[in-house]
């Protein structure tokens, strides 16, 4: 299975509530747990707030904000047309007055968690009847491409690395913050583009804490978590030492 096979997916759930248009918004923010839309509908990460706009027919469009950021969406984004706007909802503006869509045959993903001044704006753009298609666009992509697999293998064998590091090089006497600052330039030596790295030490933790400049000490519990990113794709691995 490819990415084209995933959308195609997608687009064969949009037949039976007859949506003709479907929309995935972010407002830039990523979480591990969070289903973004716009990497679902692009396998692109964006930085701004984002959208997809994707037909039943033909080739899609991914808006990005700041518009700088077209040239890395031209680039990494999947086969549509790359557009830098400073307004997303301005931009979808412009695309329905020239290509227009029935608001009740618009799907959105996405929508309900953007900040309140641009949900009520593409709200209102689209008179209140477009339809949550949520189901139709996590459900469709809920079988993974074989890039998307190869991306989450490399993550894992990032984060067992630095792990295997820290077993090397964590003794009683070294700081956590010295620790985590080593622990990260290994793995982004190894390829991750991003990293939530939390260790901490000490039995008074209950669970996983930034780190501090505490001292590790012998006989002494330490909590880490690890979550690598690798070409947009997390991966998180924890750990009690």
């Amino acid at each position: 299975m490819d990415f084209a096979d995933c959308i195609n997916r997608i687009r064969s759930q949009m037949r039976d509530p007859g949506v003709d248009l479907l929309l995935g918004i972010i407002e830039g923010g990523h979480f591990m747990k969070k289903r973004i839309a716009v990497m679902v509908l692009s396998d692109f990460k964006s930085i701004g707030n984002a959208m997809v706009i994707l037909p039943w027919k033909g080739k899609g469009t991914l808006v990005v904000s700041p518009p700088w950021d077209v040239e890395r969406a031209a680039e990494h984004a999947a086969p549509m047309q790359a557009v830098g706007a400073d307004d997303v909802v301005n931009t979808l503006a412009d695309y329905l007055a020239r290509s227009p869509v029935l608001p009740a045959r618009v799907g959105t993903a996405g929508l309900a968690s953007m900040p309140w001044p641009v949900e009520e704006r593409a709200t209102r753009l689209l008179r209140g009847e477009a339809r949550a298609m949520e189901r139709a666009v996590f459900g469709g992509a809920r079988r993974k491409t074989a890039e998307q697999i190869a991306k989450a293998r490399r993550a894992v064998e990032i984060a067992e690395r630095g792990y295997e590091l820290l077993l090397g090089v964590a003794r009683p006497g070294v700081r956590e913050d010295e620790l985590a600052v080593k622990l990260k330039s290994y793995m982004k030596t190894l390829g991750a583009e991003d990293n939530f790295l939390m260790l901490c030490a000490g039995s008074h933790n209950r669970a996983v804490q930034p780190s501090s400049g505490r001292r590790l000490e012998p006989a002494t519990s330490y909590w880490l978590k690890l979550r690598r990113a690798t070409e947009d794709r997390w991966r998180r691995f924890a750990a009690r030492l």
